[in-house]
């Protein structure tokens, strides 16, 4: 009995902890769809750069994949977005979060790429084409050199 009480006392100190830190941060549903839809989850980091291109990024995606089946009896995508300057690579592989978009946080990242936490797409950022969107290229080929160390774990 006394450890349910501490994990429950633990839980709504950490949740209150948690919306301390989120004042100032937004999150944002897009075509969340009640039900009939795939939900992903996104953490995206709310300074830099913004987040306009997501949001393009989002429409663009939801419209192309609009009659596609992820999960039974559900067809096409809708996002759940936080946009915070608080976005984490902590603990990735429990977080519900499906992809994250961080800034100056590569030593966490490495770290979760280490502990096997993340999804390894390498082959299909180095080995399929773009040309279901009309691009005999691949992703890779589209990321500017000097950034694609941030892109990839420890092992290339």
């Amino acid at each position: 009995m006394a450890k349910k009480v501490l994990v429950k006392g633990m839980a709504a100190l950490l949740s209150l902890s948690a919306l301390a830190t989120g004042v100032g941060c937004g999150s944002t549903s897009i075509d969340v769809g009640g039900g009939d839809k795939t939900t992903i989850y996104v953490a995206n980091f709310g300074g830099g750069i913004g987040r306009k291109w997501l949001d393009e990024a989002i429409v663009r995606f939801q419209e192309l994949t609009k009659d596609k089946e992820y999960e039974a009896g559900k067809k096409g995508v809708a996002f759940d977005i936080t946009h915070t300057i608080g976005a984490t690579g902590v603990n990735m592989k429990t977080s519900g979060t499906n992809i994250f978009f961080l800034q100056d946080k590569y030593y966490e990242c490495f770290a979760e790429i280490q502990k096997g936490a993340v999804l390894d797409i390498t082959d299909i950022v180095k080995d399929q084409t773009l040309a279901a969107w009309g691009e005999n290229v691949t992703i890779e080929s589209k990321i500017d050199e000097q950034y694609r160390f941030a892109m990839q774990g420890n092992d290339g």
